[in-house]
């Protein structure tokens, strides 16, 4: 929002959690719907296949009737409802990145909305955190990390913890769409989308480029999934994985190095 000059508020944590679900009321009242942090590990309406200890969903509350909130989430097809001790719970989850009830909302939008410079701040925004973070477990750099790792799962894990391990990455990257093929899938249109408004080329060959980093991540999710269903080939094992995680980096990386150099 802030790359569009969108007036928002953002309250990155509280102190009280009670603090934090009076003042979500208090918007909710001024019909302000309102995003929310959570984990989803307690999120009721999340199957169980797609509960893991990860803090950093987003969500939209959008109303409230009683004790039950309404609740929009892109994973779920329909709007859901919380109760107001369950979204207590998972706004204020444990562990890692927990969410200490951060939440945010849009209090007024421009008319006039410019589109050329949120696009070239988003982009390097993504390069950066893609392949200029200086830690090793952020954007490329994490990927190999995980596609050395991978390899060594079944000897250093055993079977059984090696194929929850691979599962966990995999219901990442496909059922949740923001570790992997689906956020590629999505980000290549937004770049094709943003090449034809502003007539620029690169953008259009960058998209295809993420497209096709895309198919890299699907087809990894495909052989993953046969291989925990142990349904896979003989030299569809973990060391193959790495391989194909170790290729999709190197993808992934060269899309970022091209989008370093685009200015719309």
């Amino acid at each position: 929002m802030k790359y569009f000059g969108i007036d928002s508020t953002v309250i990155k944590k509280f102190k009280d959690p009670k603090e934090s679900m009076d003042a979500l009321d208090r918007n909710l009242e001024k019909g302000i719907p309102t995003g929310v942090q959570v984990g989803v590990f307690n999120l009721t309406f999340f199957p169980p296949e797609y509960r893991q200890h990860y803090n950093m969903h987003n969500m939209v509350v959008f109303g409230k009737e009683g004790n039950l909130y309404h609740i929009s989430d892109t994973v779920m097809e329909d709007p859901q409802v919380l109760t107001y001790d369950d979204l207590l719970r998972v706004r204020w989850a444990k562990g890692a990145f927990a969410p200490k009830g951060k939440m945010y909302w849009i209090n007024h939008m421009k008319k006039d909305l410019d589109f050329k410079k949120a696009v070239n701040l988003g982009m390097q925004k993504s390069v950066y955190e893609m392949i200029k973070v200086p830690f090793w477990l952020i954007g490329v750099k994490g990927i190999r990390v995980l596609a050395k790792d991978i390899k060594k799962w079944p000897v250093k894990l055993g079977n059984e913890k090696a194929a929850f391990y691979l599962g966990s990455v995999l219901r990442m990257a496909e059922d949740f769409g923001t570790g992997g093929a689906g956020f590629r899938y999505i980000y290549g249109s937004f770049l094709k989308e943003a090449g034809e408004t502003f007539k620029n080329d690169e953008l259009l060959e960058a998209s295809d480029m993420m497209g096709r980093t895309a198919n890299k991540w699907r087809e990894f999710t495909y052989i993953g999934a046969r291989n925990c269903k142990s349904r896979s080939k003989p030299e569809e094992d973990y060391g193959m994985l790495g391989d194909m995680l170790r290729e999709i980096a190197n993808s992934e990386e060269k899309v970022y190095r091209k989008l370093e150099k685009i200015t719309v």
